[in-house]
């Protein structure tokens, strides 16, 4: 707490992000409703990644997490947050016909909205090395496109293909999708 208080210039330990770390390092009970107890979210702005890793190299992948810790003790304000999912129809899906685990990482802002000098190539170096076991990024999260070659992944492709026959013109494109399927008609590396 002292760290991640220094790492946000809040040494006087009363922010949000204080708040959330007490909050899951609480070992009291707690009564409430589903919302209260499970749904209250982290209120703290914060830079957060997650990726998916196949479900059978989870265990390969728990083993690259622990090295990477080692090497980095005391980077990220938060171990990593795991979660599994089974398998998914949407084409687009980490999750897209298997099941994966899902690895979460994030360091908090300051309320100055600066971060701690490092982060985002701490958080390239464990994306990039998640993405070397299959490890896609959730993309609604922070991700580096560049570190994952999503045009080989399943169905990508054939998403592709229909988006492009549904909007021809891209009436519906951003420069996010613009820059997402901007290699999709290449053979990927």
């Amino acid at each position: 707490m002292l760290k991640m208080g220094a790492d946000t210039k809040n040494e006087a330990l009363d922010g949000r992000h204080i708040e959330t770390i007490r909050r899951f390092k609480n070992d009291n009970d707690l009564i409430g409703n589903i919302y209260q107890l499970l749904c209250k979210g982290i209120p703290a702005p914060q830079i957060n990644c997650e990726v998916s890793v196949p479900f059978d190299k989870s265990v390969e992948a728990f083993g690259i997490l622990r090295q990477w810790q080692q090497e980095h003790a005391g980077v990220l304000h938060y171990p990593f947050i795991l979660r599994c999912c089974g398998a998914s129809e949407a084409w687009l899906s980490p999750a897209y016909g298997q099941p994966v685990c899902w690895i979460g990482f994030l360091v908090y802002l300051a309320a100055d909205g600066q971060f701690v000098r490092g982060s985002l190539d701490w958080m390239d170096e464990v994306q990039a090395r998640l993405a070397r076991l299959g490890g896609a990024p959730h993309m609604g999260k922070h991700f580096s496109p560049e570190i994952y070659k999503l045009s080989v992944r399943p169905a990508w492709r054939s998403f592709d293909r229909l988006r492009k026959e549904l909007d021809p013109n891209g009436l519906f494109e951003n420069q996010f999708v613009k820059r997402l399927f901007a290699d999709s008609g290449q053979k990927a590396a």
